[in-house]
C-alpha cells in the first residue's frame, strides 16, 4: 500500500470515480447477528471491457450510528472473494469496526485478482442487543491506524487511488431496523411448546397406567 498522503498524479484520460456501499437485510431481531456485504467499484473513461481493472487495496473503518442501545458488537470482517487478502479484519472498538484493510495481488503471478467491477469486498456482522429496538446506520469512515479511508484500483498496469487529485469517492450509508418478532409468532411458539409438554406428560401417564 502507498502511505497516507502519498498521491500519484491522475494519469488517466479523466477522473476515476469510486463508489462504495453496503448491502444487507432491511431488518433483524434483537439478540441476532445480521451480516452485511461491502461492495465497491470504479468508473472512468478508461475503465471498460477492453482493459483489465481490479480493486488493489483498501483501508477503512465501519461505524454504527442511530439507536445505539440496540447495538452490541461487530464481528471481524471476512474477505468477499478468495483473492482478497485482509491484512486487517477490523477491531470492534465501541461503535466502530476500525482498521479494516486488504489487498489483491494485481501485479505478480498467481493468485490472480478478481476482475469484478463492482466487487464484493468483504462481509461483516453486527450483533444487536437482546432488549432494545430501533434503527441503525452503517457508515464508512477513515481508518485509525492504517490511514484515511481509501480505495486503490488497478487499471491496465496503472494505479488510481480514491484520494488522488481529480478522483472522487461516493460512499452510500445503509440503515436497517431492529424489530422484535411479531407477538403472534411468539405466542404460537409458546403454545407449541406448551402442547408438546402436555402431550409428553399425557403420554407418560398412559405408560405408567399400562405398566
Amino acid at each position: 500500500m502507498r502511505a497516507a498522503g502519498d498521491h500519484l498524479p491522475n494519469r488517466f484520460g479523466g477522473p476515476v470515480n469510486f463508489h462504495a456501499w453496503v448491502e444487507g437485510p432491511a431488518k433483524t431481531e434483537p439478540g441476532e447477528i445480521a451480516y452485511f456485504n461491502l461492495r465497491a467499484g470504479a468508473a472512468g473513461p478508461e475503465l471498460d471491457d477492453s482493459v483489465p481493472d481490479a480493486l488493489a487495496t483498501l483501508v477503512l473503518s465501519l461505524r454504527v450510528s442511530g439507536d445505539l442501545e440496540a447495538f452490541s458488537s461487530h464481528t471481524p470482517a471476512a474477505a468477499g472473494v478468495d483473492s482478497i487478502f485482509l491484512t486487517g479484519r477490523g477491531l470492534s472498538d465501541g461503535l466502530v469496526l476500525r482498521d479494516v484493510a486488504g489487498m489483491q495481488n494485481v501485479l505478480y503471478p498467481p493468485p490472480f485478482p478478481s476482475y469484478e467491477n463492482p466487487i464484493h469486498v468483504l462481509t461483516f456482522g453486527v450483533l444487536t442487543s437482546e432488549s432494545a429496538t430501533g434503527r441503525q446506520s452503517l457508515v464508512l469512515e477513515d481508518g485509525v491506524s492504517w490511514g484515511p479511508l481509501r480505495l486503490v484500483w488497478y487499471v491496465n498496469t496503472r494505479m488510481a487511488a480514491s484520494d488522488d487529485p481529480g478522483n472522487t469517492l461516493t460512499v452510500d450509508p445503509f440503515s436497517f431496523r431492529v424489530i422484535p418478532a411479531p407477538a403472534g409468532v411468539v405466542l404460537l411458539a409458546l403454545r407449541g411448546a406448551s402442547l408438546r409438554r402436555r402431550r409428553s406428560f399425557q403420554s407418560g401417564n398412559l405408560r405408567a397406567i399400562s405398566i
